[in-house]
């Protein structure tokens, strides 16, 4: 044992479970607008870009955080914020297609950012 606190673990599995949970729904979302990808507008293809790169740093993060591994926290905190800031320009400005309800995009980027924050509190800092 690392000589980690109860709570601090329970906080590092909790935020890699959120991180990880986002970085799924990025792979479906990415994945389904890929057969189509180059049918779209070039600003289309960098939101999936960013969506892509967001879960990737989400997923990462989640791993190195379940593993207890040094690099999850800068990991993490740029993975919440990209994908806060893919919420905010491809759902909110409607940037990226979605399917989503219009009554429920203000709510989920609300959500989104609500989220980065919770990470950002929640990932215990790296020991020196």
């Amino acid at each position: 044992m690392t000589g980690e606190t109860r709570a601090r673990r329970v906080r590092r599995w909790a935020a890699a479970g959120l991180l990880g949970v986002d970085a799924l729904s990025a792979v479906v979302g990415v994945a389904s607008l890929l057969p189509g990808i180059l049918a779209h507008s070039p600003v289309v293809i960098a939101m999936v870009l960013l969506r892509a790169a967001s879960g990737w740093l989400e997923g990462a993060a989640a791993l190195r955080l379940f593993d207890n591994r040094s690099g999850a926290v800068p990991l993490a905190r740029t993975g919440v914020l990209l994908a806060a800031f893919y919420a905010t320009l491809g759902i909110g400005l409607r940037l990226a297609p979605t399917n989503l309800d219009p009554s429920l995009r203000l709510p989920t980027v609300v959500m989104y950012w609500l989220l980065a924050a919770v990470v950002w509190v929640m990932v215990p800092k790296e020991r020196a």
